[in-house]
């Protein structure tokens, strides 16, 4: 009996290994046919396989590469500038065996819509590929419950070099069951590990692309967070009309890009631009980032999404705390808001017999906005948690106990306008400029190319109030009349914050600048125009008594170099007053100036600077304006004046 139970064992044995064998050899069968059939289709030339490794064009030879860092990434030797390799290596990786560990899953489980993708192209040829299952992949994909995608674009944040042109996430919406907030979904952002880098470190790096970047998966909430509350800043919600494979199959690619290393570069390979990549993927017939051949901004990605027809079905705007409690706090007669600021301050009790006798709604909507006050105050860093805790109790214990209300009053909100421009409504990003002017009883024509972004006296819808930056703001003037070229301006970066400030708010007004620009310098005893690096720092104030003005005054110092300048440099303090008029996306708009130096040191002089003026949009990406000046420096006196033609793309 023991030698039949042994002679089974060995038949069995010998089928199962005969039975593994002719399987082994139909999957390499299968395998072989698979790999002619793509060298002869080419689907290694496919650009959906291309995006889906990553590949882009190699400026510098034939061939492309791909930018991810992270080796295992690829599967064959030199997968990242072989897309066949790359593609002959990922067949085989789905037809190798399965691991013999439990709990293990298939190598081809980090692959998902590389595989998926095979299949689909293979047609009833992908039926052959072998069958396993990933359960971490199904878990995540159960817990997103993802049936839908929304483009977030938060405006920019002028603190942050990084943020100061706006920022992109792709929020993943789940089914849309009862009770289902959007809030509590989760959001796909591409970020930089930056460290604690900060100045010129922090620019170059940026700039070359030396900061590893990864794509992450975070709870919404956490993200709104952030943006909303701890930096202030509004943000737009664009929902996409995507089906349900689009979004299985972009979730796949995700999930492949975990932990893959990218490099990231501020004004090229950024978040807005790689997330972009991201919707390409998804969506097949989607091709926008090659619409892109210099700087990428996010508000432009947003405008290349909100271009596509009927791809977006929605849009939507959450205000920051900042915006809201503005609105609120404008809405109020003086002495309501000093009411407001009384208790903020604690001069005043929420409880006060005083507040009493105030009519219910109007003490309410008192409470309510000193409560907002006090939380954007601890947002803001300008008050702890401590302190703020126990006074906020109290504003909510007191505003509890108001009775007589009507059903609207009880729910304690703060209205706020929408902007009527959203972002992508605004003017283009660079802007193309012709002025014909005079000086000195001299004309000259000027040439003017600004690759980005916006100034204060462009028309401001679908960008923030009260700031402006310049990027490679470059101008050429040609005099007719003598035939002279030379290089007027090249700033390489302009920030200007004009934020008002009024009792709630205290932000101060902040300038800084760097790069060339022409000064009139003293040549054997006449003026002449002189090349020189100039850079300033300023601070100050600014205030808007009226929705349409905007007053300002800032401190500067300004450093100018050059061999032109007697001891090769000019230092000194000085100042700069202004008014703006014109109300936020107004058509006309005005802007009147003055500008004092006083240089100190190296080539002493004293520069001013005074005159106005006059712009008028004619349409979207266009303008006209008009601007004169009274100048002097080194005792002499001259005007300038020029008609502007703009256009912005």
């Amino acid at each position: 009996m023991r030698y039949f139970s042994l002679a089974l064992f060995v038949i069995a044995l010998l089928a199962l290994t005969t039975a593994v064998s002719a399987n082994t050899a139909y999957d390499q069968a299968s395998l072989a046919r698979l790999l002619d059939q793509a060298d002869r289709d080419a689907f290694h030339e496919d650009p959906q396989w291309l995006a889906l490794v990553h590949y882009e064009k190699n400026r510098f030879s034939k061939g492309v590469f791909s930018p991810a860092i992270t080796q295992s990434f690829f599967l064959a030797e030199h997968g990242d500038l072989d897309p066949r390799a790359e593609l002959h290596a990922t067949l085989k990786n789905i037809f190798a065996p399965a691991p013999v560990t439990e709990g293990e899953e298939h190598t081809q489980c980090a692959f998902i819509a590389r595989r998926y993708w095979l299949e689909q192209k293979f047609g009833q040829l992908g039926s052959s590929f072998p069958q396993f299952t990933c359960p971490k992949y199904e878990q995540w994909r159960a817990e997103l419950d993802a049936k839908g995608l929304t483009l977030i674009f938060p405006e920019g944040f002028i603190s942050n070099p990084a943020s100061i042109f706006g920022h992109t996430l792709l929020r993943v919406d789940a089914s849309r069951k009862k009770g289902y907030n959007e809030i509590l979904g989760y959001a796909i952002d591409f970020t930089a590990n930056t460290g604690d880098d900060s100045g010129i470190t922090y620019i170059t790096k940026g700039a070359t692309g030396s900061y590893p970047a990864f794509f992450n998966l975070r709870p919404y909430y956490q993200q709104l967070k952030h943006y909303a509350d701890w930096e202030n800043r509004d943000i737009w919600e664009y929902r996409l009309n995507v089906d349900q494979a689009q979004v299985d199959f972009l979730l796949m690619h995700l999930w492949e890009l975990s932990d893959v290393e990218f490099p990231y570069y501020f004004f090229t390979k950024n978040c807005s631009y790689e997330l972009l990549r991201l919707l390409e993927i998804g969506i097949a017939d989607f091709e926008a980032s090659t619409r892109f051949r210099g700087p990428v901004f996010p508000v432009d990605t947003v405008r290349v999404i909100a271009d596509k027809p009927q791809f977006v079905t929605s849009t939507r705007y959450r205000a920051s705390p900042e915006t809201k409690l503005r609105a609120g706090l404008s809405k109020l007669p003086s002495e309501d808001l000093s009411r407001v600021q009384a208790i903020v301050e604690e001069r005043l009790a929420p409880a006060d017999q005083m507040l009493q006798k105030i009519q219910p709604s109007r003490r309410a909507r008192i409470l309510d906005l000193a409560y907002e006050q006090l939380r954007y105050d601890y947002l803001a860093g300008n008050i702890s948690d401590l302190d703020s805790r126990g006074l906020s109790r109290r504003i909510l214990i007191a505003r509890s106990r108001i009775s007589g209300l009507a059903p609207e009053a009880n729910s304690p909100t703060i209205d706020y306008k929408i902007p009527s421009v959203r972002p992508e409504q605004g003017h283009d990003t660079s802007l193309v400029e012709l002025s014909a002017g005079w000086r000195d009883n001299e004309s000259f024509v000027d040439f003017r190319l600004r690759p980005a972004f916006h100034s204060l006296m462009d028309n401001s819808g679908g960008y923030p109030e009260f700031m402006e930056v310049r990027v490679l703001d470059t101008s050429l003037r040609i005099f007719p009349e003598s035939g002279r070229v030379r290089l007027q301006e090249l700033t390489f970066l302009e920030i200007d914050s004009l934020s008002p400030r009024s009792y709630a708010f205290k932000p101060w007004a902040l300038s800084m600048g760097t790069g060339l620009r022409t000064r009139r310098v003293r040549d054997d005893g006449k003026l002449d125009d002189a090349l020189v690096w100039g850079t300033h720092l300023g601070a100050g104030l600014a205030w808007d008594p009226h929705p349409a003005i905007l007053l300002y005054g800032l401190a500067n110092m300004r450093l100018d170099v050059g061999p032109d300048l007697e001891n090769d440099f000019s230092f000194g303090p000085g100042a700069r007053l202004g008014v703006f008029a014109g109300k936020h996306e107004a058509r006309w708009k005005g802007h009147l100036f003055g500008e004092f130096t006083q240089f100190v040191l190296g080539d002493t002089t004293t520069s001013l600077r005074g005159g106005a003026e006059l712009r008028l949009t004619t349409s979207r990406n266009t303008a006209l304006t008009f601007e004169g000046s009274a100048n002097q420096i080194h005792g002499e006196n001259w005007f300038e004046g020029a008609l502007r033609v703009s256009l912005y793309f």
